[in-house]
């Protein structure tokens, strides 16, 4: 960049606004440069004395703003630092999803994607880092369970037997030193030991008593109907994608079943199933009594008729 200025010069020009706190500055600055920082460092190495700007009255909160969205048009950033960068500045400033994707030029899709990047493991952002996981890995491991994507991120790799010295037993590992495997065994993998289906589940969606923070399957984000633009790709609006949760729900409701059902018939919940099944005997055991009675009743009747029943005289 110092190359091109030096010799076409500085052909966009900076945004700068001025310092309130120019006394405790150390070298006492007037300005503080607020987009165009790295133009301002070439121009210097340039050799350049002057630079073209702009100078503006901007609060901190539109200066962090204009920040984030100049390094987020770089074409050289990664996409963890534009997940961080999208998290910085909807929390920043309040903007809801669609604001954000407003504001750096984006469908709101691609922002919800990029922001579910920061819920990815440190493992996973380490690999993803080194480019050890592509992005389309890293956007599925992301949309999983923390306590779910250690294991799912040990599917993308092919394993192999190492000896483990504290647990002094062989045990299997990722083997990091070949290529991944293709996302798609990544999604197979997900969807044999992920994908649950709340539509068969025993307890309703809406029960809050099965968890301690009261969190409903109706409002957790690992339920794929929660965030249609995060997964857009699974069909069944009510898949859950967090296998720990689904069982410790379904744990807790068969807790609250067997109380209420103890408190309902004042036995302990042994005894209670007992008369239930004793009940469902005793009532099976006079249907086909009840049937045979039937069947004799109707063909009395037939049988008062002239002519064998025919109705014909």
């Amino acid at each position: 960049m110092a190359a091109s200025i030096r010799r076409h010069g500085v052909l966009q020009a900076i945004l700068a606004r001025p310092r309130t706190d120019r006394a405790k500055h150390k070298n006492g600055a007037a300005f503080e440069i607020v987009a165009g920082e790295r133009r301002w460092r070439a121009a210097k190495l340039a050799g350049l004395k002057s630079i073209p700007a702009f100078v503006r009255n901007i609060t901190d909160a539109e200066a962090l703003q204009i920040q984030i969205v100049e390094n987020l048009q770089r074409r050289d950033v990664h996409p963890l630092d534009e997940a961080e960068g999208f998290r910085h500045l909807k929390e920043f400033t309040g903007f809801s999803l669609s604001e954000v994707a407003q504001k750096v030029g984006k469908e709101a899709r691609y922002v919800a994607r990029r922001l579910a990047l920061t819920n990815l493991i440190a493992e996973a952002k380490t690999d993803f880092l080194s480019e050890a996981l592509t992005l389309s890995h890293a956007l599925e491991l992301c949309r999983l369970a923390p306590e779910i994507q250690r294991d799912a991120l040990a599917a993308c790799y092919e394993s192999k037997t190492v000896f483990d010295q504290s647990q002094k037993t062989w045990v299997r590992r990722p083997d990091r030193e070949k290529p991944i495997r293709h996302v798609r065994h990544l999604q197979d993998w997900i969807k044999e030991n992920v994908y649950l289906n709340l539509a068969k589940a025993a307890f309703k969606k809406d029960d809050a008593r099965l968890r301690e923070d009261g969190l409903t399957c109706l409002d957790c984000p690992h339920r794929s109907g929660f965030d249609s633009g995060l997964f857009h790709d699974i069909k069944h609006g009510d898949t859950c994608l967090n296998p720990s949760c689904f069982q410790s729900k379904l744990q807790t409701f068969v807790q609250i079943r067997r109380a209420e059902i103890e408190a309902k018939n004042g036995v302990p919940f042994i005894d209670a199933l007992r008369r239930i099944r004793r009940g469902k005997r005793r009532r099976s055991a006079r249907l086909p009594i009840d049937r045979q009675a039937r069947r004799q009743m109707r063909t009395r009747r037939a049988g008062d008729l002239p002519d064998g029943g025919n109705g014909q005289s």
